[in-house]
């Protein structure tokens, strides 16, 4: 199973959770420190992409959750859009069952620039873990507020303290 490095937190373009994970964590740097701060800036200057006009602001997603991960030629986010949830109410926010949309970036070397392109849903087992504890979580908290401030437990992927929760 793998291991999730650090959690960050972040309120634009739409409230989410990002999790870097340990998988080809190499392409941000080689301490774990560097892999971090690295990821962070990487996923900040992909998030500041996500502006109107851009196809998934106009998706409305109400919040999303996505993992950070890395390859030998490439870092990649990717980011879960979660709407359909009826916030008048603590019941409906704990009673919905939302519908999801993954999108996907993927940054080569030599290219810096934004490539977010919607996906099929496709994900590796972790992932899918990570997306149903927080869902399991997500159920439990009266609105979205409490959610963003509150995380689920991941067990054994559970990051170390100094990076619990980081935000972006």
């Amino acid at each position: 199973m793998g291991k999730i490095l650090a959690r960050y937190v972040h309120t634009e373009p739409i409230p989410g959770k990002l999790f870097l994970f340990d998988s080809g964590v190499e392409a941000f740097g080689e301490t774990l420190d560097l892999q971090v701060q690295n990821a962070e800036e990487y996923a900040r200057g992909q998030l500041s992409h996500l502006v109107y006009p851009h196809e998934f602001v106009q998706w409305k997603a109400i919040f999303t959750l996505g993992l950070i991960w890395g390859d030998s030629a490439s870092k990649v986010i990717d980011l879960y859009g979660y709407k359909g949830i009826d916030q008048s109410s603590s019941d409906y926010w704990k009673n919905a069952n939302p519908d999801v949309t993954m999108w996907v970036a993927k940054t080569s070397p030599g290219f810096n620039g934004a490539a977010w392109k919607k996906e099929d849903m496709a994900s590796c087992e972790t992932s899918l873990i990570i997306l149903g504890r927080e869902a399991v979580h997500r159920r439990k908290t009266s609105g979205l507020e409490e959610y963003m401030r509150s995380h689920a437990y991941l067990m054994d992927m559970e990051p170390c303290e100094q990076y619990r929760v980081l935000k972006i």
